[in-house]
């Protein structure tokens, strides 16, 4: 079993966009949630890191206690997470584009075309179907800056490192409906921990990543 678990890693590692063999993730997402938050209260650690066999992220929503979930899948982009209940958060460039599973469930439409160039952006419009209620192609206005000049410091695997933080506003005029959403993102540009509102039901939804390349 573990030779098997260790040729995924190496097939996924070879060839990011192809779906993984078949795998109990909910499994490994018990499994990976039992380890962590037995040790240290889901706080991080670098051996915490090298342990854990798949990428990871821990989410929390409002003031609820932290989840793992573990990444299922990459495709073009587009990653797969989910925890030990089967709940899944897909994420693209960072940013959450789908809810499955949770009390109130999203997709953004065409979101590999309409945030391909998130980070790059000042202003980007795309559609969003929500769920429970059900309101569907709600218009989303998204305007992006930062400064890349000031960075900030955060902890991550028991280091401090400085980020660069980006900001998104969004705005459903529909709905009167506004936020803003926060990224962070390392010295090489890669997503560490964002901040977003993604439902106008749900509270700030707080995800770091931990992924192995």
């Amino acid at each position: 079993m573990i030779n098997k678990i260790k040729l995924v890693i190496l097939i996924f590692a070879l060839s990011s966009c192809s779906n993984l063999p078949s795998v109990n993730y909910v499994e490994v997402a018990k499994d990976s949630a039992k380890y962590i938050t037995g040790r240290n209260d889901l706080k991080i650690t670098n051996e915490d890191f090298i342990n854990q066999e798949y990428s990871f992220i821990k989410v929390k929503l409002g003031r609820s206690t932290p989840i793992l979930m573990i990444l299922a899948y990459e495709n073009k982009g587009v990653f797969e997470w989910v925890d030990a209940e089967s709940r899944r958060i897909y994420t693209y460039n960072g940013k959450i584009i789908e809810l499955d599973g949770f009390r109130n469930d999203l997709k953004i439409q065409h979101s590999n075309s309409k945030i391909s160039n998130f980070y790059a952006s000042s202003s980007i419009n795309y559609a969003v179907d929500f769920y429970n209620p059900t309101l569907l192609s709600l218009n989303i206005n998204s305007k992006i800056s930062s400064n890349q000049s000031k960075k900030f410091k955060l902890m991550r695997l028991d280091q401090e490192e400085e980020f660069t933080k980006v900001e998104e506003v969004i705005d459903a005029p529909l709905i009167n409906w506004s936020e803003k959403n926060i990224y962070y993102l390392d010295r090489d540009s890669q997503i560490f921990k964002t901040k977003q509102y993604v439902h106008p039901r749900m509270p700030v939804i707080t995800i770091e990543y931990y992924v192995k390349y």
